[in-house]
């Protein structure tokens, strides 16, 4: 890929800008005891030992709050010892599920954990920490700038494996995720296409309101002049030409029409998008800079 200024990631949110995530970190813990049989004053039973560290991971609060994300959230999620009925159990396994803040770094809360409690502590993995975009990033700015809210979201997605400024913003409620029947209304993908349009001509600097309709008419003239200094055959050439219009000067104006179309659009929305929005960018530099 080549470098990437910031990224959308498509989650559900509602079309309202998750511009912090929380991190995830999911621990195995093992508590040690010792055999014996359950009618005899034998052994060490292995659960004792660990409610006392379950009641930690329940009662615990790390000190630093978030803004946007809150406190820092742990929860035992699941526990497995014994297999007999009269064996007082040697091991009880559990595991944690532990909801990070942009306050901590995985290896900050792992660090706390080893040191509190007596379990055997393992992490299944450290790549999963918080991510966080500032307000006064531009993608931010043009978003409240259309009446969205900025909020901080509760779960994790692949946005923590971004090494680049980045939120999340997409169709449909994260409620919805993972439910047997989880869905998005045909109504919430139109409605996102409109909006991620209007983010898009925004940070391009194009004052009109849909910069991809496909009908549009030119001054012979001019129109040979400004596709002479277009480079983009794709679907992006229609953002280059506005762009080149507008660094030109020439007036452009939008007037109603009736289309009716006799053949299915095709544009993969799922593998066109990532190369048009990409493609966006590189046309808004090189038209910056192209002498005119």
């Amino acid at each position: 890929l080549p470098h990437i200024d910031v990224a959308i990631v498509g989650e559900p949110t509602g079309m309202q800008p998750a511009t912090a995530e929380r991190g995830l970190l999911v621990l195995d813990c093992k508590s040690i005891g010792k055999a014996g049989h359950a009618a005899r004053n034998e052994g060490v039973n292995a659960i004792y030992k660990a409610i006392e560290d379950i009641n930690w991971f329940q009662n615990y609060q790390f000190p630093k709050t978030s803004e946007e994300l809150g406190a820092v959230k742990m929860t035992v999620t699941g526990i497995n010892a014994g297999t007999l009925h009269n064996v007082v159990p040697a091991e009880c396994s559990f595991m944690v599920d532990i909801r990070i803040n942009d306050c901590y770094t995985n290896r900050d809360i792992y660090s706390v954990v080893c040191e509190s409690v007596k379990s055997e502590v393992k992490a299944r993995s450290f790549r999963h920490n918080s991510s966080h975009i500032s307000k006064e990033h531009p993608i931010v700015k043009r978003c409240i700038t259309l009446g969205l809210k900025p909020f901080g979201s509760p779960t994790t997605s692949n946005q923590t494996a971004m090494e680049f400024p980045s939120l999340k913003l997409g169709p449909g409620e994260s409620s919805r995720s993972h439910t047997a029947n989880e869905y998005i209304e045909i109504s919430e993908i139109d409605n996102a296409i409109k909006t991620y349009i209007k983010i898009l001509n925004l940070l391009l600097g194009i004052k009109i309101s849909d910069a991809q309709c496909g009908f549009k008419g030119f001054d012979g003239e001019q129109g040979r002049k400004l596709f002479s200094l277009c480079t983009t055959d794709g679907f992006a050439f229609d953002l280059e030409v506005i762009l080149i219009a507008q660094r030109m000067g020439i007036g452009i104006y939008e007037m109603p029409a009736t289309i009716i179309n006799h053949r299915d659009s095709k544009v993969n929305l799922i593998k066109d998008a990532p190369k048009m929005l990409i493609e966006a960018f590189a046309i808004k530099k090189r038209v910056k800079n192209m002498e005119i």
